[in-house]
């Protein structure tokens, strides 16, 4: 995915990055996909227990 900064609406930019997207090959698409749970990070857990919502996490060490 590019990486510089691009000005436009918020529509603009949504249909950009999906053409960017679905320009990928299924496995790229599914890579993408997986990498980005490594990149997500809550930046204050106690929000999230205040919302009610979960966070799903990736263990290092492999399924148990």
């Amino acid at each position: 995915m590019d990486k510089r900064i691009r000005y436009g609406t918020k529509e603009e930019l949504n249909a950009q990055r999906e053409r960017s997207f679905l320009a990928l090959a299924p496995l790229e698409r599914l890579l993408w996909f997986l990498a980005s749970f490594d990149r997500r990070h809550a930046t204050d857990p106690s929000a999230v227990e205040k919302k009610g919502n979960f966070i799903l996490q990736k263990r290092r060490d492999g399924v148990r």
